[in-house]
């Protein structure tokens, strides 16, 4: 910003003229300092955020842009609406050029207002640097969002899981249903989660939760355009049951929440333009709170470690939760840009909590749009609960040719894996092993001592060829091991591993398209199969 622009703001803010005096006798603005502001902020903060302790200022970083130090500089923060406490801090010296970055700010909201903000206001967060008589302001556009609105997948998408409110009364109504379900289904109506240990005893639960929400003849209403990139204003748990309908991520938050509380661990997948819950078969999580792979969500689908279902068939009657399923994994083979899966399991884990419980009283009438969603085509899906019962058994996968391979079970694929490893014939890669384009031969000059630092989880940098061994070298290698008395290039390999690097046998160029072309088949097979290719022979 420049100094024009800095003087304009300060004067916009700062200029405060007497009724009393004339205006020639006014006190002229400060002059602005010779300096830059910079802000790492959210630019659009709701609830969720506030109670999950995402800061809304993260760092202010203050560039000298004069030709002399500045010292004893007072950095003052405030939000215009007056919506949280403002805050000061202090820089000593800053020398000509360089930044002084004051980290964590503490500037926070207020839980209060921001619980009970029922519409979104653009405010401005104003920062401002002044030394004695000089200042220089900016401000920051931020966006206050309503306490039920979700932002999207764009503004730290673990945070849909604080919408998830699996203690919510509601909730418990419900799942009184789901346990009378689960009796006259399985004569064992104790929602226990995998207690159990069966796959099967799990898919039960989570469909006797579908038929539940199906009883309560909820109705679906049409989610705004790009709802997934630009967020939505959420109708949690006791709105859906007063209003009577939802969208397809109000219905799948409300599904979500009722596995989670009857001990299941439930994922929000969210394929471009729409929502819909996956549930584990077995106690099991994602490493990563959110993820964008689409394929590897299919993977696990088809293994039958996770369930996927299209939460707003609940609202045509008559479709049971098979049909359910077979829409969502026939939405899974078209997902669309921007897909992200979100495991509410990994995210309990780092900390994001459910939104505190409350009634926001009556809502506005809305036009309702239904939308029918056409079922899967027979033969195309996979039956949930057959999958987990085979997963759990290591029976033979499904009956039809098109999906036996698909329907194989983690177990069945790990013995498979296990038998291949196995094989003492020449068809193991391991014994009968030959060098082509996606192999890459390293020069170790002591294999043990490499197994042992594998072992103790130590990592290298894989190189070309050195320049001690190249042709081209104009150092001789057979006259530098007669004169070091020793083997010149394996001392110079016995370094270098020490250093955590190993060298190929290649050329710079050929080496480095080797690598690309061996990460390349890793990453494939890996997305493809679940299996890691890559190995050391």
């Amino acid at each position: 910003m420049s100094a024009g622009e800095h003087q304009q703001e300060s004067h916009d803010v700062d200029a405060t003229p007497s009724s009393t005096l004339p205006a020639a006798t006014d006190a002229p603005p400060p002059p602005p300092l010779n300096v830059d502001i910079a802000l790492e902020f959210t630019d659009r903060v709701n609830f969720a955020m506030q109670q999950n302790g995402v800061a809304l200022v993260e760092a202010v970083a203050v560039t000298n842009r004069a030709g002399d130090p500045l010292t004893d500089l007072a950095v003052d923060m405030r939000l215009d609406n007056d919506e949280c406490e403002p805050w000061q801090g202090r820089i000593d010296r800053i020398e000509p050029g360089t930044t002084y970055t004051l980290p964590g700010t503490g500037l926070t909201l207020s839980a209060r207002q921001m619980a009970t903000r029922t519409e979104a206001e653009r405010t401005a967060l104003e920062v401002t640097v002044a030394s004695a008589a000089r200042q220089t302001r900016r401000r920051f556009d931020v966006d206050l969002l309503a306490f039920d609105q979700w932002p999207g997948v764009g503004h730290y998408p673990e945070l849909t899981a604080a919408f998830i409110t699996p203690n919510h009364p509601r909730i418990a109504e419900f799942l009184a249903a789901a346990r009378t379900a689960l009796g006259a289904s399985t004569g064992q109506d104790a929602l226990d989660g995998y207690q159990s240990g069966s796959r099967r005893r799990a898919a039960a639960i989570a469909e006797a939760c579908y038929n539940a929400l199906a009883t309560r003849q909820i109705g679906y209403i049409n989610p705004p355009a790009s709802f997934e990139k630009q967020g939505q204003r959420v109708r949690l748990v006791d709105r859906v049951v007063r209003e009577g309908f939802g969208t397809c991520l109000d219905l799948t938050l409300l599904l979500a929440a009722m596995w989670e509380q009857a001990g299941l661990h439930p994922v929000i997948l969210l394929p471009e333009g729409h929502a819909m819950p996956a549930v584990w078969t077995h106690e099991a999580h994602l490493p990563e709170p959110a993820i964008d792979e689409a394929a590897r969500i299919r993977n696990l689908v088809e293994l039958g470690e996770l369930v996927p279902m299209e939460a707003t068939l609940v609202t045509q009657a008559g479709t049971d939760f098979a049909a359910a399923v077979a829409a969502a994994q026939k939405r899974l083979t078209t997902p669309g840009s921007g897909f992200c899966a979100i495991d509410v399991r990994t995210c309990r884990k780092r900390g994001v909590r459910p939104l505190p419980l409350r009634d926001d009283g009556e809502a506005t009438a809305v036009d309702l749009t239904r939308v029918e969603t056409a079922p899967a085509p027979a033969g195309t899906s996979l039956d949930p609960v057959a999958l987990a019962e085979r997963a759990e058994a290591g029976e033979p996968a499904a009956p039809t040719s098109t999906q036996r391979e698909a329907e194989v079970t983690g177990d069945e694929r790990i013995r498979r894996w296990q038998t291949r490893l196995l094989d003492l014939s020449l068809r193991n890669r391991l014994l009968n092993f030959r060098a082509t384009k996606k192999t890459l031969a390293l020069s170790v000059p002591d294999a043990a001592a490499l197994e042992d630092r594998l072992s103790e989880g130590g990592e290298f940098s894989l190189l070309p060829r050195p320049a001690l061994a190249d042709e081209s070298s104009p150092r001789d290698l057979a006259v530098m091991t007669e004169r070091m008395q020793e083997d010149a290039l394996r001392s110079f390999l016995v370094e270098e591993m020490r250093a955590g690097r190993l060298h190929g046998e290649l050329g710079a160029e050929e080496h480095e398209r080797r690598l690309v072309e061996i990460f390349r088949h890793a990453r494939t097979s890996l997305e493809e199969t679940g299996a890691n290719t890559l190995y050391l022979a």
